[in-house]
């Protein structure tokens, strides 16, 4: 009896460490696109403002982060779905809502949308806030899965999708297209100081200002693990360690 007792404790104290080991792993998911200085490789390693700050979180967590990278529909796809826990670099929508959780904590960084053209289009597109205007008759070029703001959508705009921020450009250079909307940090990041950035022009003020956020899976029942990593990140945020982070990579 005795050895049957010591053998349930065995097991039950292996399932709680199996269980326990299981919750330790964070899988997060991002898009398989460089977006310096907030995600991206360097010399084979990913890195980023994000990402940096994500790791810090989680070790206070006492978890560990297992990075995984899809093109973006898929990697929205996995957090629907439930096989990742958890999403970066995303933008708050009603219809993503009903798959992530959105804590207003978990935010990461901020960033505008805007429109793009080529410097020769700049007599035929003039952007004075009328976006009924601008829109009419041209079909608006966007990145595959860009989240468009609400604004926009309800114009119900001919929209082409381009599946990476190089093929939109590439379409804009080659006149295949006029009008682009794009996250303009990315963009310039990406652009600054090249030939490209001469032959096209952003147009001011942005169409939209937007949080970028961290969003944990609805179907994964995490939320608590969303209201943690919230918790802890606030607490970062307050720190000296934090202001470092935000120097290191030019955030304001």
């Amino acid at each position: 009896m005795k050895c049957l007792m010591m053998s349930l404790l065995l097991m039950i104290a292996m399932f709680c460490y199996a269980q326990s080991a299981a919750v330790q792993k964070l899988i997060i998911v991002r898009d398989n696109v460089d977006y310096p200085p907030l995600e991206y490789h360097e010399n084979g390693k990913l890195t980023g403002f994000h990402v940096e700050l994500v790791n810090v979180i989680a070790k206070k967590l006492n978890m560990t982060v297992e990075w995984q990278e899809y093109p973006w529909k898929r990697a929205l796809h996995t957090v629907e779905t439930g096989h990742a826990d958890a999403i970066t670099y995303i933008s708050k929508t009603e219809e993503r809502e009903k798959w992530a959780y959105f804590n207003p904590k978990n935010i990461l960084s901020s960033a505008t949308f805007s429109f793009l053209i080529r410097k020769d289009s700049k007599k035929d597109i003039v952007y004075q806030n009328n976006l009924e205007e601008l829109l009419k008759n041209r079909t608006l070029l966007i990145i595959t899965g860009f989240a468009l703001p609400e604004k926009v959508t309800q114009l119900k705009p001919k929209i082409y999708e381009a599946p990476q921020m190089n093929n939109l450009v590439n379409m804009l250079c080659n006149k295949r297209y006029d009008l682009a909307l794009i996250n303009k940090s990315d963009y310039v990041t990406a652009y600054q100081n090249t030939k490209t950035e001469k032959d096209l022009s952003i147009l001011e003020p942005p169409v939209h200002e937007f949080s970028n956020y961290i969003a944990f899976s609805k179907a994964k029942k995490i939320e608590d693990l969303s209201n943690k990593f919230s918790e802890e990140l606030a607490k970062f945020k307050k720190t000296k360690e934090y202001t470092d982070l935000k120097k290191k990579y030019n955030q304001k």
